[in-house]
């Protein structure tokens, strides 16, 4: 008589996140099989839009099913802007059929939330020149470029790019007494819109005060 080896069925839930960009992506997953038992190993790929995800090398990355539970974290590259996206899970291991799940999840835009001023200098009937960096809500420097625009006292002066949050700006020096300075970093796929408001004094003898 011939034996006939029936491969078992796999069911995966997926415990979608939501994260932001520039962040990690937890790799959460339960694998049972029709019985509801759970799926002693194996491993799991995982596609993002249909897309494998791959380590530095370009291999496609395992994640290994201990006692049904998938677990691992999952950096974003820097390109992946914020919007919503398909994740799959798909399944393999001897004795059990291909196995595969969808969810979504949301790659939400971080805020930017700091700006460090490393000095402002002014020297008579010259330009003023701020030098800064431009920092995350979590105290990452920002990535990549972000549109910048400059005013004074309400007037817009500079419209420029900022790269990777280093700011540098230069003007023509102000007049005697006290200005608002605020520094615009606008909005794009990777993060919210963000205004500045640095007071800034000048006087005769000293110059600028911040």
């Amino acid at each position: 008589a011939n034996l006939t080896v029936i491969n078992r069925n796999v069911n995966i839930k997926i415990n979608t996140q939501n994260t932001h960009t520039h962040g990690k992506l937890p790799i959460s997953a339960v694998v049972r099989d029709d019985d509801g038992n759970l799926v002693k190993n194996g491993s799991v790929i995982v596609k993002i839009n249909g897309q494998t995800i791959r380590d530095e090398d370009g291999n496609a990355i395992k994640y290994k099913v201990v006692d049904g539970i998938v677990m691992g974290i999952y950096q974003l590259p820097n390109s992946m802007s914020a919007r919503n996206y398909n994740i799959t899970f798909v399944y393999s291991n001897k004795g059990y059929n291909r196995g595969e799940e969808t969810s979504t999840f949301t790659v939400e835009k971080t805020n930017v939330s700091n700006i460090n001023i490393t000095s402002i200098t002014v020297k008579p009937e010259q330009n003023t020149t701020i030098r800064a960096m431009v920092y995350d809500e979590y105290d990452m420097k920002l990535i990549g470029n972000t549109k910048i625009a400059v005013k004074v006292d309400g007037k817009t002066i500079i419209e420029d790019t900022m790269y990777d949050g280093k700011l540098k700006i230069s003007f023509k020096s102000l007049t005697i007494g006290a200005h608002k300075l605020s520094i615009i970093c606008g909005a794009n796929s990777f993060y919210n819109e963000k205004r500045f408001t640095i007071p800034l004094i000048v006087n005769s003898k000293k110059g600028i005060n911040s």
